[in-house]
């Protein structure tokens, strides 16, 4: 029979962000797809030139999205009408420098004028595993200390049972 002990715990770790990833929407309205598509493309392009002027690898910027479709309206009696058309594309971007992002970020907007939609950002690391080994470590810290941190747990102090 085997013998398995089961530890369970929980550990925190803080570190200062080393990277910015944002979503960079791209949407243009022209009266056929193929100048929607056209312009997008344009668009992203002028977008990612930008960023690439302030630093960013082209390996940190990806197509994410793509998408091209009528847009409709509805007309009492008529139905629906179609008045155009929208072609949109999303760029995922990596910023490896924060502290310069904002003036990156800034330079890509103007680039693609008013068809840029900012979509959202994340902070994160470049080495996610060294952030995580360090939380883990202070989870082992936390149960292998001869004096316990959380007296008032109902769970300290921890008993040991032995099974034959």
């Amino acid at each position: 029979m085997s013998r398995t002990v089961t530890v369970t715990g929980t550990g925190t770790a803080e570190a200062v962000p080393d990277q910015l990833t944002i979503s960079v929407g791209v949407e243009c309205r022209r009266e056929n797809a193929g100048e929607a598509f056209t312009a997008a493309g344009a668009a992203s392009a002028a977008v990612a030139t930008a960023l690439r002027g302030h630093g960013v690898d082209h390996r940190d910027i990806s197509t994410s999205g793509l998408n091209v479709r009528a847009d409709v309206i509805w007309q009492e009696g008529q139905g629906q009408k179609v008045t155009g058309y929208v072609a949109s594309s999303v760029l995922s971007v990596r910023l490896r420098n924060v502290a310069a992002a904002a003036e990156s970020i800034a330079a890509a907007v103007e680039a693609g004028g008013n068809d840029v939609r900012l979509d959202g950002l994340q902070l994160g690391f470049t080495d996610a595993a060294a952030v995580t080994a360090s939380a883990r470590e202070a989870a082992c810290l936390l149960y292998t200390s001869p004096r316990p941190r959380l007296r008032s747990s109902p769970h300290w102090p921890m008993r040991s049972w032995a099974t034959s």
